[in-house]
Order: C-alpha cells, then sequence, then structure tokens
C-alpha cells in the first residue's frame, strides 16, 4: 500500500500543523468521548443519483441510533431494533455485550477493538473537500479498500474520509460532528404500537427455513479445502457462521460459541465458520492467538462464493442446517438463545 494521499486529499506546500500531532490527538479526544454525534453525507451514486445522508449518535458503552432514509437503527444496549417507516415493519437482535458495528471510519477509538487491530500510517498535511487536514491511512484486517481518514488540525475530529483509490475513490464528508453531546435516554428506545408489524428485515436473498442446501467446496486457510456434505456425513447438524477479522460483534459472539462447540461436537454437531475478505495468513493468526478449535473455511470465488449464495449482507449470520442438509434456522447478528433452541431441536443437549 502506498502512502500518499489520493484524488481530494491533495499535499499543502508548506504545512503549518504538526500532522502526526493532530492525529493523535483526534483519536484520544474521541476515546474519551462519553458520546458522539453527527451527519455523515455519502457520495452520489455512479449513476448520478443524489448522494444521501446518515444522522448517528453513539453513547458508550454500547447504545447508537442511525437514520438513513426511512430505515431507522436503534440499540438500547441489549436489542438493536431496524424500522423502516414506509413498510411501518420492524425486526429485532440481540447484542452481544460490549459489542457494536461500526458505520463511520474515523471514529474507531470510540468503540475500540483489540489493540493493535487498527492501525494508521504516519500523518501528513493535505487538504480534504478544500480544507486543510492531517490525512492518514487506516488499516484494518478486515478492510476490503483503501480508506484515508481526514483529521481537522482546530477541532481535531475528523473531516471525513476517502473510500478506495483512483478513480474509483469517493469522499465521505461529516457535517456537526460533536462529542459529550447530552443524549435524551428516549433516543435508543423503541416502543412499537398497533401500527408497527414485526417481520425479519433481513437480505431476500438468504436461504429460507425448511430449503435445501446445495453441496459447495470452499477453501481453508492451510491451503486445503472443505466440503459442506463431508461436514454433515454421520452429524446430527451442523452451526454455518459467517464472520471477518474486524468484525467487532463476531469477535464479541466466538467465545460463546467456542465454549459451546467441545460439547456439541462430542455429541455428533459440527461447525463451518466461513471468513469473508481476509487473507488465510490474518485468519490463521487471529484463530491462533484466540484458541478456537473449531473448523474454518474462506469465502470461494463463483462457484464457491457461498456468502453469496446464502444471501448474506451483514456479520455475523448464522444458519443451522440439519442432517439432510435443510436449513433448520437462520439468524442474522448473534442470538445465542435463538441458536440453542434450534440446536436443542435436533435433539441435543446443552448446559
Amino acid at each position: 500500500m502506498f502512502i500518499i494521499p489520493i484524488l481530494s486529499l491533495a499535499f499543502l506546500q508548506s504545512p503549518s500543523f504538526d500532522a502526526q500531532a493532530v492525529l493523535e490527538a483526534a483519536n484520544s479526544k474521541v476515546a474519551k468521548a462519553k458520546s458522539v454525534s453527527g451527519v455523515v453525507s455519502f457520495p452520489a451514486a455512479a449513476n448520478g443519483s443524489e448522494g444521501l445522508q446518515m444522522r448517528f449518535v453513539m453513547e458508550k458503552p454500547n447504545r447508537f441510533a442511525t437514520y438513513l432514509g426511512a430505515r431507522t437503527t436503534i440499540c438500547d444496549g441489549t436489542l438493536q431494533y431496524v424500522t423502516d417507516d414506509k413498510t411501518m415493519m420492524y425486526d429485532t437482535f440481540k447484542v452481544v455485550p460490549d459489542s457494536v458495528p461500526r458505520f463511520c471510519w474515523g471514529l474507531e477509538p470510540f468503540f475500540p477493538l483489540p489493540a493493535g487491530t487498527d492501525t494508521f500510517d504516519p500523518a501528513v498535511a493535505g487538504t480534504f473537500q478544500g480544507k486543510t487536514a492531517a490525512i492518514a491511512e487506516f488499516h484494518n484486517p478486515g478492510l476490503r479498500t483503501r480508506v484515508h481518514i481526514a483529521f481537522d488540525p482546530e477541532t481535531k475530529l475528523p473531516l471525513g474520509y476517502t473510500l478506495g483509490s483512483d478513480d474509483q475513490a469517493r469522499d465521505y464528508v461529516y457535517k456537526d460532528l460533536k462529542v459529550d453531546v447530552q443524549i435524551d435516554g428516549s433516543t435508543f428506545a423503541f416502543n412499537p404500537g398497533e401500527k408497527w408489524t414485526k417481520k425479519t428485515l433481513a437480505s431476500p436473498k438468504m436461504l429460507p427455513v425448511g430449503s435445501k442446501v446445495a453441496d459447495f467446496t470452499i477453501p481453508t486457510p492451510h491451503g486445503g479445502t472443505t466440503t459442506l456434505s463431508k461436514v454433515l456425513a454421520g452429524k446430527k447438524g451442523m452451526l454455518l457462521n459467517f464472520w471477518f477479522v474486524s468484525c467487532n460483534p463476531c469477535r464479541q459472539e466466538f467465545p460463546h460459541l467456542q465454549a459451546m462447540y467441545p460439547g456439541l461436537h462430542d455429541q455428533g454437531f459440527e461447525y463451518l465458520s466461513v471468513n469473508e475478505g481476509d487473507s488465510s495468513d490474518s485468519v490463521n493468526k487471529f484463530i491462533a492467538e484466540s484458541k478456537y478449535t473449531f473448523p474454518i473455511g474462506l469465502n470461494g470465488k463463483k462457484d464457491s462464493d457461498i456468502v453469496d449464495r446464502f444471501g448474506i449482507t451483514a456479520f455475523p449470520t448464522n444458519y443451522i442446517i440439519g442432517p439432510d442438509r435443510t436449513v433448520v434456522a437462520r439468524f442474522v447478528g448473534f442470538d445465542e438463545e435463538g441458536l440453542k433452541t434450534s440446536i436443542r431441536k435436533l435433539g441435543l443437549k446443552l448446559d
């Protein structure tokens, strides 16, 4: 990866500030904040349609709300609600303790991952959207694209970020970004009345319960392959899990999955945890350091792209599959009680 900012991230000829000091001060300020609020403007689409704006509010340890068009997402620390004002439908997901999704780059220190997961290249002086900025490329094992984050030398807060490189780069701009704002507790509450209907808002591409899963073969991080039919051979069922290394909710659910695995494995129930997007080295390092013992696979390409085949649009996602390759249950996010209930229906015991 190169460290020269691209497109709108242009060098200043005579920087009058210490860019690295601005980066460090900004990260420290966000990390110490008790709450953050603001608006992020998305770039216009390639087809010329107007870009969207998402308003967001975050409060430690794990409460947040986002507002994007008709779609609102609210997390009260225990449950996450996704609502659609157009259809008046909503869905709920249980929240893994101390886990929240990341939806805005540059604010990572507010909900940090384990030390060493998030890193920056040395910051340089430049401009972002015509404003003087300290700019640094951000790195995370799960990133699928390049990310440059711009920080305001005066406020010591992010100005925005650029995703991609060359002619594919797009700017995402923050507005009204504030820390330590006073937040009304009702912001993180959702009380559906009679007008609301509970219905799954998961991707319609997800395989429905009761459907038959076609056999597949995918790579493993150690250079081999694994096949669904072989994993299920002689088993009472399996958990098919989808994740990636920098996914905070994925990291939070793994210890729970590991705790259940030995007892379930002894009873003839198997796991296959499929990583999306990370290198074999990154996956092996994470699994070895965390001492997880369940089988790991890597999403493949074309016919082996099971992330696409299973309609995965959010992580983690879990499927329970019966011995005849029938979908028994599916969960977007980590629903420990839901998983346990579905596994018990297959005749297995859990503590």
